[in-house]
């Protein structure tokens, strides 16, 4: 067994790792106002999602434009700021039709979906 600290980057690797992994909450997720609201925009997500990936697998970057640019306006509605951000860059990488853009972007923002949550 080393007696050595790994170094900072693989550190920061491994939180960075770790953060990837956990659930994402609504801003809102406390009122009770919005929970419903909520509830029903996070049920629809695995659907929006799959839509996306066909849309990558038939590179269909019209529709893959026309879902981001939803999620980037309903992400910050219901407290979701971050999905915005990312569905934004999605959307912008199909604008600009930069294939390889599109799909980390796709990836980044899939990932982020992924951990969405009540």
């Amino acid at each position: 067994m080393s007696n050595t600290l790994p170094e900072t980057t693989q550190i920061d690797e491994l939180a960075e790792a770790v953060v990837e992994k956990q659930a994402v909450y609504s801003s809102f997720s406390d009122d009770p106002d919005f929970a419903e609201l909520i509830e029903f925009f996070v049920d629809a997500i695995p659907e929006r999602t799959e839509l996306l990936r066909e849309s990558h697998q038939q590179q269909d970057t019209d529709q893959m434009k026309t879902i981001a640019h939803q999620l980037k306006g309903a992400g910050g509605g219901y407290g979701f700021e971050e999905l915005s951000t990312h569905a934004a860059q999605l959307e912008q990488a199909c604008k600009q039709n930069d294939i390889d853009a599109v799909g980390k972007s796709l990836d980044v923002l899939i990932g982020y979906m992924d951990r969405i949550s009540i």
